[in-house]
């Protein structure tokens, strides 16, 4: 019998984007759009062995860590996303939802393409 093949930060986080599909439709909202970010938020803990970051997305892309500099743009696009929908009370529809797994997504495939640097960053 083969041993699974452990998946690195990227792949989980990619595999639970695809799994919170499950609540993607418009009387889910808030669960899917809360699942994404907090989906990409323990990812980039994980990736650039971050010891803490903002609960809020919105604080989080004013206050981007050195190792994440270089990808400012897409995460204050993923941010804007999530503040999109909750000035609309979640109430999205299915394509707005699909674009905030989108930025999502490239955030993950974007940062995986980099190196996280030496040591531990504290935010």
């Amino acid at each position: 019998m083969r041993a699974e093949r452990l998946l690195n930060p990227a792949e989980k986080a990619l595999r639970r984007l695809d799994e919170a599909a499950d609540y993607l439709n418009s009387n889910e909202g808030e669960v899917f759009s809360l699942e994404v970010a907090d989906t990409v938020r323990n990812y980039l803990l994980r990736r650039f062995e971050l010891e803490t970051l903002p609960r809020s997305l919105s604080e989080f892309a004013k206050a981007i860590p050195a190792k994440l500099v270089q990808h400012q743009s897409v995460l204050e696009h993923f941010a804007s996303q999530l503040d999109f929908a909750e000035s609309m009370g979640f109430a999205l529809s299915v394509p707005d939802l699909e674009a905030i797994r989108d930025a999502a997504r490239h955030v993950i495939i974007r940062t995986s393409l980099t190196s996280n640097g030496a040591g531990k960053a504290r935010w």
